[in-house]
């Protein structure tokens, strides 16, 4: 009878392996790569935010740097243009980067000031391409990026290059209450043209590393940003970032960079770029993945469900990405094959799509576009806008 007993628990325990798959590490999914303890679209609802808002920011996005951001100043023209190529390509929504590096000057006492005018014009331009595509495409989300982007120089320890508006807010040379002045301009100019359909992040990749408390001094900062935008746009969805630039997979544990606000219609974003040396091969052909880095791969991107139902609020990848091949200066392919790119976005892809949070390709242009090239030339006037099979099979699981 003993014999019997222990045959039987031998068996349902083997039984039980069977149907989870088992990380490196020890953390465990099911055989569907879903976790029955999470539906991230119940918590974006429960978060207050719109079906039509929670179904597009459950599906996969588009970002830029270039081409339709306001990170390179291109006209309305241009940027329809641009837009026009690329719209039907099964995209949920499309990020907008808002860089602010000129948004400040320092004035002839050497005190830092808002630069309003410049300011002013880049809210209405900004506003202006939204405006547009509420028009054009009234079921698309659009998303706007506030971000910094000139390096101060150097990089730190943990790989965080600091930027000079992040350096200036954490010295203090920029009073918090100064960047809160400057999201009020951007919020009174959306409201003015009765805008919808779109979400804003008040800061992409915030830093304040430098901190003995980083997530504490960032959430002070963060409340400002946060009040400052909802006095003209109470109800809009914001996506706010954690600190150390919110990078999964870096060591840092998500709750010690990602602070949660008492506020409705949020959702808090991660980025993805590891490991660093595949998804930014500079010197080197990758033309395949191991099962230890696919391993890591999904552990980190694990931590996102792990987060989400720890505290019960809905998350998404608002950035993550991995080069393309590049022909160098010396003739030689470097970056990631096809084969290799289709692997890393397979195995983000398989775990968030079916717990239903997002996940945003880092960009349209650059060495990360996921279009062919018209040729392996780095030359930005050579892009073209041709899917790339391989890889977008595994972005969008057509295959």
């Amino acid at each position: 009878m003993k014999n019997i007993k222990f045959l039987f628990l031998l068996f349902f325990l083997c039984s039980s392996s069977l149907s989870a798959l088992t990380f490196k590490d020890g953390k465990q999914i099911n055989e569907n790569n879903t976790i029955k303890y999470l539906n991230n679209m119940d918590l974006l609802i429960e978060a207050g935010i719109d079906e039509k808002m929670a179904k597009a920011l459950s599906g996969i996005g588009l970002n830029t740097i270039e081409t339709w951001s306001a990170c390179e100043q291109k006209t309305l023209d241009f940027t329809i243009s641009q837009l026009e190529k690329i719209i039907d390509d099964g995209w949920s929504y499309l990020t907008f980067f808002e860089c602010i590096d000129n948004n400040f000057l320092e004035s002839s006492s050497g005190e830092i000031i808002l630069n309003n005018s410049i300011v002013k014009q880049r809210a209405y331009n900004l506003a202006e391409k939204i405006e547009y595509i509420n028009n054009k495409y009234p079921n698309l989300i659009a998303g706007v990026a506030i971000k910094a982007r000139d390096p101060f120089g150097g990089w730190d320890a943990g790989g965080i290059r600091t930027l000079k508006i992040y350096k200036a807010l954490m010295d203090g040379d920029i009073p918090i209450n100064l960047y809160g002045e400057m999201l009020e301009i951007y919020a009174s100019e959306f409201k003015s043209k009765e805008l919808n359909n779109f979400f804003i992040s008040p800061m992409n990749e915030p830093e304040y590393h430098t901190f003995q408390s980083p997530k504490e001094e960032y959430l002070k900062h963060l409340k400002v940003m946060i009040s400052a935008i909802r006095k003209h746009l109470p109800n809009v969805t914001l996506l706010v970032e954690g600190t150390n630039k919110s990078l999964l997979g870096r060591g840092i544990p998500l709750n010690s960079m990602m602070p949660i606000v008492k506020d409705k219609n949020v959702i808090y974003g991660f980025h993805y770029y590891e490991p660093d040396k595949i998804t930014h091969a500079r010197d080197e052909h990758i033309k395949f993945l191991s099962q230890s880095e696919i391993n890591k791969i999904k552990n980190d991107i694990f931590s996102m469900i792990e987060f989400a139902e720890k505290f019960q609020v809905p998350v998404i990848l608002s950035e993550f990405g991995i080069w393309g091949e590049i022909m160098s200066s010396n003739g030689e392919l470097t970056g990631a094959s096809d084969k290799v790119r289709a692997d890393f976005t397979r195995a983000i892809q398989e775990i968030l799509v079916k717990n239903n949070i997002g996940l945003t390709w880092f960009s349209l242009n650059d060495k990360n576009t996921p279009y062919k090239r018209v040729d392996d030339s780095i030359d930005k006037t050579t892009r073209d806008f041709r899917k790339s099979d391989v890889f977008w099979d595994a972005l969008f699981n057509t295959k």
